[in-house]
């Protein structure tokens, strides 16, 4: 399996305090009916939307005339809406590409990226989708956000603009990375005791001590890709990853899961997001030297196929990828590099992406809800009998 192709981890503590992001309060949990709406039949455009006749019209222009016509077109829109997951720095970026054009900015977060995903398809199934331009793993956005037709292909001029032109799809630019990792509490665990191996983790003493954190399915998959790939059996794979589920406690995201180690509630975290663990100043958190390979989810940004704004939402993706960059690379810790695969000297992984399709990706999500609930069938079919 290859390693992540260039990814520098930075970390940076935040400061104390931060203004609050706009956040969508869901008072309801979304749930499904039926077929999942990540497998579900979608109805296939019968032509190019407005939207995406106003994206075609400005990819094919002249370079040197399509910036300022678009700057234009944006500003006449007067403003645009987005889905971001780069919360953290929500209020940086308004203010900054509010201050370069003057178009309202409106930056949303309904919460993890399973209740925006469902918020998002209950819009596209209901034909009033919200957002602009949307910003989730790529995973999603490259399996259930494009065979949904939520999003749409990126014009050519996106792709070429962005940071790094290898790290973008058909339908999605990378924006930023998320690192996962074992983390403990370092007044709970002494520096002896302290992991090396995931197969360490099935001594008793950490037995009723430990915490998971739900929906990071794509985390679990790279472990196997990673894991098998270097010669573990299926089957071991398995025995480690059931016993570590039993000895853990489940959270609903990162955020309380890092709450729960600083508080010294639970004494290791297995798949801990590195943003917040550094986000909580002075925690005795410590996760190095770090726990195996590292899995490394990126998250991509795509315009939406129905976008209310398009030349705001096409001028804002240009902006993200290029203007907004150096705001992403202080605050999120991450930064793509061609140089470096490894974090604090554990390689840098990333879940194969090839094999992946919605079917398959809700195969790994309900893999890894049994897995954490102690069910029965805790890997995909397809890939229970050996190499994926």
């Amino acid at each position: 399996m290859p390693e992540r192709k260039g990814a520098t981890v930075h970390v940076r503590r935040h400061r104390s305090s931060r203004p609050a992001i706009l956040l969508a309060v869901l008072s309801l949990v979304l749930t499904a009916c039926g077929v999942s709406p990540s497998v579900a039949a979608w109805e296939v455009p019968s032509g190019p939307s407005n939207a995406e006749q106003v994206y075609a019209h400005f990819d094919s222009m002249p370079a040197n005339e399509r910036l300022p016509a678009l700057v234009r077109a944006a500003q006449a829109e007067g403003s645009l809406t987005v889905n971001l997951r780069a919360d953290l720095v929500a209020p940086e970026l308004e203010r900054a590409f509010e201050d370069q054009y003057g178009i309202d900015l409106q930056i949303v977060n309904p919460g993890t990226a399973r209740i925006t995903r469902q918020q998002i398809l209950q819009e596209a199934r209901a034909g009033k989708v919200r957002s602009d331009v949307i910003e989730s793993y790529v995973h999603e956005m490259d399996t259930i956000y494009a065979e949904s037709h939520v999003i749409t292909h990126l014009p050519r001029f996106l792709r070429e603009s962005a940071l790094d032109p290898s790290l973008t799809t058909e339908f999605s630019a990378e924006t930023f990375q998320y690192p996962f990792l074992v983390a403990w509490n370092t007044q709970r665990v002494a520096a002896a005791e302290a992991p090396r191996r995931f197969e360490d983790l099935l001594n008793p003493r950490w037995a009723n001590r430990l915490v998971m954190v739900q929906n990071y399915e794509m985390w679990y998959k790279a472990l196997f890709d990673r894991l098998t790939g270097d010669g573990m059996s299926v089957e071991e794979f398995e025995r480690v990853f059931r016993h570590i589920a039993a000895d853990s406690n489940v959270t609903s995201s990162s955020n309380p899961a890092s709450a729960f180690l600083a508080s010294g509630q639970y004494t290791a975290g297995i798949n801990i997001n590195l943003n917040s663990i550094t986000r909580i100043d002075g925690a005795p958190i410590a996760f190095e030297p770090v726990v195996g390979a590292v899995p490394l989810l990126p998250n991509g940004i795509g315009l939406a196929r129905d976008a209310h704004h398009p030349a705001a939402a096409l001028l804002f993706a240009h902006w993200y990828l290029t203007d907004g960059v150096p705001i992403l690379q202080e605050e999120q810790f991450i930064q793509q590099s061609p140089n470096e695969t490894r974090l604090d000297g554990a390689p840098v992984v990333r879940p194969e992406l090839d094999d992946l399709d919605s079917a398959r990706l809700q195969e790994w999500r309900e893999a890894y809800d049994a897995l954490l609930r102690g069910g029965d069938e805790v890997l995909p079919a397809y890939v229970r009998g050996g190499t994926p």
